[in-house]
C-alpha cells in the first residue's frame, strides 16, 4: 500500500496502474482492448506535494506525476472545470470542458477524469482530478490509480490512528 500526503489530505492506494495492449504487434496506442496492470512506483514526498513515477508504461504513464492541490483552491467540479477552462485552455468554452468530463463518486469524494483527446491535445490523454469530500481538489496529472483501492482522508485523521496504533503496540 502506498501512502502519499498532499495538502491538508492523505492519499492511501495499492498501486498505480498501466496499460498494456492486446495486440502489441499493432503497436496501437489507442487499443480499446488494452488492460491495465500495476506497476511500481517511486514517491518524492514534499511537505504539500508529492512527485511520483515509474520505470515503465508509455510516456504519460511513467510520469514524473506531480500530485498537488489545484491553485486557487476549488472544490467542487463546476469550478475545476471554470479554472481549466479560463486559466490552462483559454481557446475552449466552459461548456466543451464539461463534455470532456467523466465522473466517478467515491465515498472519500469524486474523481474527474478530463479527456483531453475529445479535444483534439496532443499527445491528448486523460488527466485525473480528485475532489475529496471537505477539502479543495488535487491535480494527479496522468497518474491513474487503482481506483477501488484509493482512500482519502484528512492527515490530522491520519496521525491520530498512527498514534493510536502506537499505543497499542
Amino acid at each position: 500500500m502506498y501512502s502519499i500526503h498532499v495538502g491538508a489530505v492523505s492519499i492511501n492506494f495499492a498501486s498505480a496502474v498501466m496499460t498494456v495492449v492486446r495486440q502489441i504487434q499493432d503497436h496501437d496506442w489507442h487499443d480499446e482492448e488494452g488492460v491495465y496492470v500495476p506497476q511500481a512506483i517511486t514517491i518524492k514526498q514534499n511537505d504539500s506535494f508529492a512527485i511520483l513515477s515509474s520505470e515503465v508504461g508509455f510516456m504519460g504513464e511513467k510520469g514524473p506525476h506531480h500530485v498537488k492541490v489545484c491553485e486557487p483552491a476549488v472544490y467542487t467540479v463546476l469550478d475545476l472545470a471554470k479554472q481549466l477552462a479560463g486559466v490552462k485552455h483559454n481557446e475552449h468554452t466552459l461548456d466543451e470542458i464539461l463534455q470532456i468530463m467523466m465522473l466517478t463518486d467515491y465515498p472519500w469524494g469524486k474523481l474527474l477524469a478530463c479527456n483531453w483527446s475529445k479535444l483534439d491535445y496532443v499527445p491528448g490523454g486523460i488527466s485525473y482530478y480528485l475532489l475529496p469530500n471537505e477539502h479543495p481538489a488535487i491535480s494527479i496529472g496522468k497518474l491513474q490509480l487503482d481506483w477501488p483501492t484509493v482512500e482519502v482522508m484528512p492527515r490530522d485523521v491520519v496521525a491520530e490512528a498512527k498514534m493510536k496504533k502506537r499505543k497499542k503496540g
